[in-house]
């Protein structure tokens, strides 16, 4: 068996709630004839399926968003083979020869040493 939901709204003429609620009640057991209009509506109650297809439609759209920005972001980076070719970079210091290369090592050990005399007096 399925359940349904009947709403009855009577309408009529009174002095206040009381009296209202009086008349309804007088209709209803069929005391009364005149003088009330009654309308009545029925319908089936859902038995979770409207939750349901919401559930289903909202699981769709949410993998719909994340399959679209997967297709949008799987395309791959054009220059990554050539990236030697791209890339900005000065020359470092320890790849020129000769003079020059002494001199940077030379420096480089008396900073060291300049380093470690500082923090053995301390």
């Amino acid at each position: 068996m399925r359940k349904f939901k009947t709403v009855i709204e009577i309408v009529c003429e009174a002095e206040d709630h009381d009296e209202a609620m009086d008349v309804a009640g007088e209709y209803l057991r069929g005391a009364l004839s005149s003088g009330v209009s009654m309308q009545c509506q029925t319908k089936p109650l859902s038995g979770g399926s409207k939750l349901m297809l919401t559930g289903f439609m909202a699981i769709g759209l949410v993998g719909a968003g994340f399959l679209s920005t997967s297709f949008i972001h799987s395309q791959p980076y054009q220059g990554q083979n050539s990236i030697g070719s791209n890339a900005c970079q000065v020359p470092l210091k320890t790849t020129v020869t000769g003079l020059a290369e002494d001199r940077f090592k030379n420096s480089w050990q008396g900073k060291g040493l300049r380093s470690a005399l500082n923090h053995i007096k301390r």
